[in-house]
């Protein structure tokens, strides 16, 4: 959006001609012709059906991958394997690609997403509990308390 207004603003207002503005900003002349034309930049949403030729084969592929979770990663089906016995067990007469794409799109989905930790200087982390303790040869449940600076890693 930045660049569409930089560039509005050196066409019209600091009167670039469109040939210059293509070259400075090292853009097709079409692009600027189409930036000068339009105040906004338009947006482009690609619509996709929701019922595709894979559809009828979505349980098979979904079955596979929740088999392969109870599995060892090297016995894991590959998108070739799984594309290889939709053919042969259910007569799948698509393309790999579409196998890959849909495979890829359901692992996304079942992806464990993670929040990446940030431990500022001067911040603490303290927690208590309890445990069991040899103290005089007499082994004791005591109370502790603990301490730790994660940004220095010290305890």
């Amino acid at each position: 959006m930045e660049l569409w207004n930089t560039i509005r603003r050196a066409l019209l207002v600091d009167k670039m001609s469109k040939r210059a503005a293509a070259r400075h900003f090292g853009l097709n002349y079409r692009t600027i012709n189409t930036i000068y034309h339009n105040e906004t930049p338009g947006t482009y949403e690609r619509t996709h059906p929701s019922e595709t030729k894979l559809t009828p084969f979505l349980p098979f592929i979904e079955g596979y991958l929740a088999e392969d979770k109870l599995l060892p990663r090297k016995q894991k089906h590959t998108k070739k394997r799984i594309y290889e016995r939709l053919q042969q067990e259910h007569g799948y007469p698509y393309s790999y690609r579409a196998v890959c794409e849909t495979i890829e799109k359901l692992r996304e989905k079942t992806k464990k997403l993670y929040l990446p930790l940030s431990h500022p200087p001067g911040k603490a982390q303290f927690d208590f509990g309890f445990a069991e303790a040899i103290i005089g040869g007499v082994r004791q449940k005591v109370a502790y308390a603990a301490m730790s600076l994660p940004y220095s890693n010290v305890r």
